[in-house]
C-alpha cells in the first residue's frame, strides 16, 4: 500500500482496512470471489499558492542536467502565478532566470502542482493534455524532477 493512499477492501456492505486483514480472514476472503471490491482514494489535497517562492525551494534531480525552460501558468485565483515563469534547473536547485529558455510549456496551476508534488510525471500529465508544449521538453522537464511517491504524515 502506498502512503499516500487510503486503501479499504469492501466486503458485501463492510468496509475494512487491510492493516486489520489477517491470514485467517483473507482464507475466508477467497471464498467471497467476486464480492470483493477494493478502492483506492486520494487522502490529501495540495495547491501551491506562490510558484516562484515554491521553486526557490523546490530539489530537483542533480542528475538530470541542466535545463533553462519557460513554464507558462494559469491560474485564475492567485494573479501573481497567472505569467509566464523562467526557470532553470541544474545542480539540484531551481532558480529564476533570463537566460534563453531552451522549451515552453503552458499548464495549469492544478498540473503543476499535481506534477511538482509528484503524483504524476509531466509525460502522463501531457499524454491526458494537461500540458502543452513539445514532447521533447516535457521529457526533459521529467528528466530534472524527482519521481517520488508524495507522503503526508497526518494523525487523525
Amino acid at each position: 500500500m502506498k502512503k499516500d493512499e487510503l486503501r479499504i477492501l469492501q466486503v458485501g456492505n463492510v468496509l475494512v482496512s487491510p492493516d486489520i486483514i489477517t491470514e485467517k480472514f483473507c482464507c475466508d476472503l477467497d471464498a467471497c470471489k467476486g464480492d470483493i471490491k477494493e478502492s483506492i482514494r486520494p487522502y490529501a489535497m495540495g495547491r501551491i499558492i506562490d510558484v516562484e517562492d515554491f521553486l526557490a525551494d523546490y530539489p530537483c534531480d542533480p542528475d538530470g542536467g541542466t535545463l533553462c525552460i519557460e513554464l507558462e501558468i494559469e491560474d485564475s485565483l492567485l494573479p501573481w502565478n497567472d505569467r509566464t515563469f523562467n526557470v532553470r534547473f541544474a545542480d539540484g536547485h531551481c532558480t529564476m532566470t533570463r537566460e534563453p529558455a531552451e522549451y515552453h510549456l503552458k499548464m495549469g496551476i492544478g498540473t503543476f502542482t499535481t506534477l511538482l508534488l509528484g503524483y504524476k510525471t509531466a509525460e502522463r500529465l501531457y499524454e491526458l493534455e494537461r500540458i502543452e508544449g513539445r514532447e521533447e521538453a516535457v521529457e526533459r522537464l521529467d528528466d530534472v524532477l524527482f519521481h517520488k511517491i508524495p507522503y503526508i504524515s497526518d494523525y487523525i
